[in-house]
């Protein structure tokens, strides 16, 4: 981005965080507690409606896919920190690592 207008994209009351761009620019990623605990939501880049694509909390830490089709998140939610990988469409999350390390960074 080389300036020009600031456009507010989101107008909810909740924490909307850390957004980071799709690689083709079309959509943004971003952690938001709007359903009550912190998940991974995705809307079009332009402004619309965010869809919520994770359902059982995740960390803030959000990154895509060099292809744009799926996205990895940090989540708490086995105990420990994991990471996962979802379908920028939304579906159920798949773990990538197990253990005991606070992998959330991806």
């Amino acid at each position: 981005v080389t300036g020009g207008e600031i456009i507010q994209l989101t107008n909810h009351p909740a924490v909307d965080i850390i957004p980071i761009w799709s690689p083709d620019g079309e959509n943004i990623a971003f952690a938001s507690n709007r359903s009550g605990h912190m998940d991974l939501w995705v809307m079009p880049a332009n402004g619309g409606e965010p869809q919520q694509l994770t359902y059982k909390s995740t960390q803030e830490i959000v990154n895509w896919s060099p292809d744009g089709t799926q996205l990895c998140f940090g989540s708490m939610r086995t105990g420990y920190g994991e990471l996962f990988l979802v379908s920028a469409q939304g579906g159920d999350a798949v773990q990538l690592t197990h253990g005991e390390w606070l992998e959330i960074i991806p």
